[in-house]
């Protein structure tokens, strides 16, 4: 297959690099789901890789896991409503994917995955949070992610978690949920918002940490305020 870069930045105090990584292998994501959910899941003491923080609620047997993933300049595809898969590179900000298990019984559930976003790291629980304006999110992206109905599940709940992230990017968007993209975009259109998306990080891979965006802050408001209410209600 091409290889396809991608390329991480990292910040680190006042200083900023810009590292080329390279996609060595790309699977349907429903193919993905499928292969990791014939693995019985397992809890581990051990944490997923970038995770800044866990929750439980003993009472409701949910366990929730918080990673953060760094800036990247990342590559996207989107399916068109004609089925026409289009490409796309577009630089995005900290992103937190909130995952959660069901603890309940032997064998650990996948519940569900949903997004916030920020342009500085989480540093306290009580950081405030941004929707990430990425399509296929509910309620406009202040809730879950549209996974379907799969049941995930596989050797360990880290693994799955890790996994999860990696091959979110992996299955094309679509026009299924609106989505209200930020006003440098000029548009709320998916299509054209990537088109322009692209457009810009060309220019600064640097955009979506940069002054020039503003996202929606999330009815949440802070990351403590989204993880009590992911734990307590489960949505």
């Amino acid at each position: 297959m091409e290889a396809v870069f991608e390329q991480e930045i990292l910040v680190h105090d006042d200083m900023v690099s810009l590292v080329d990584r390279t996609v060595k292998q790309t699977i349907p994501l429903d193919v993905f789901f499928d292969t990791i959910s014939k693995n019985k899941p397992i809890l581990t003491p051990v944490l997923p890789y970038n995770c800044r923080l866990m929750a439980t609620n003993p009472k409701e047997k949910r366990s929730l896991f918080i990673m953060e993933r760094t800036p990247k300049a990342t590559p996207v595809s989107f399916c068109d409503r004609n089925d026409k898969i289009k490409n796309f590179v577009i630089s995005l900000p900290f992103i937190q994917f909130y995952v959660m298990f069901s603890t309940a019984g032997e064998n650990p559930g996948f519940l569900g995955c949903w997004l916030s976003c920020t342009k500085k790291p989480i540093m306290s629980e009580n950081d405030p949070i941004y929707i990430l304006p990425l399509p296929n999110q509910f309620d406009g992206g202040d809730s879950g992610v549209c996974t379907g109905h799969i049941r995930v599940a596989t050797a360990s709940i880290p693994v799955m978690c890790n996994e999860l992230i990696a091959g979110y990017f992996g299955s094309p968007f679509n026009n299924d949920l609106n989505m209200d993209y930020p006003s440098i975009f000029g548009t709320n259109n998916h299509e054209k918002a990537f088109e322009k998306w692209d457009e810009l990080t060309k220019k600064n891979p640097l955009l979506a940490i940069s002054k020039d965006i503003t996202y929606r802050e999330s009815r949440f408001g802070t990351l403590k305020a989204k993880c009590g209410q992911l734990l307590k209600s489960g949505e």
